[in-house]
């Protein structure tokens, strides 16, 4: 949908989260290697990158996770209305996607 100023309509999701670190690196690992993206309803994804948003408690992706650690917290993202797609998390750098539907 198009506004009559020429944009689209947008609105905010919160997407909350909980990432556990399984591994057994002496180092831990990052948050930041689990990906959240939005995939509208017409297959485009939305990764949050586009618009910097920071919403209510946002998740700490910058604090290394060690054995058995875990944190929890939400990604805010500006996406296109209506909110028809579902969510996207890639679980590592590597790892395939799992798609989650939106409530």
């Amino acid at each position: 949908m198009v506004s009559s100023n020429g944009r689209w309509s947008t609105e905010y999701i919160i997407i909350n989260y909980t990432v556990q670190y399984l591994g057994d690196d002496a180092d831990g690992a990052l948050p930041a290697f689990v990906g959240v993206e939005y995939v509208t309803g017409g297959g485009n994804t939305v990764d949050g990158l586009d618009k910097v948003v920071v919403g209510p408690e946002e998740i700490d992706t910058l604090s290394p996770l060690y054995t058995g650690a875990s944190v929890t917290g939400n990604h805010t993202i500006q996406v296109p209305t209506p909110v028809d797609g579902v969510i996207a998390v890639r679980p590592g750098m590597v790892a395939d996607k799992i798609f989650v539907a939106v409530q």
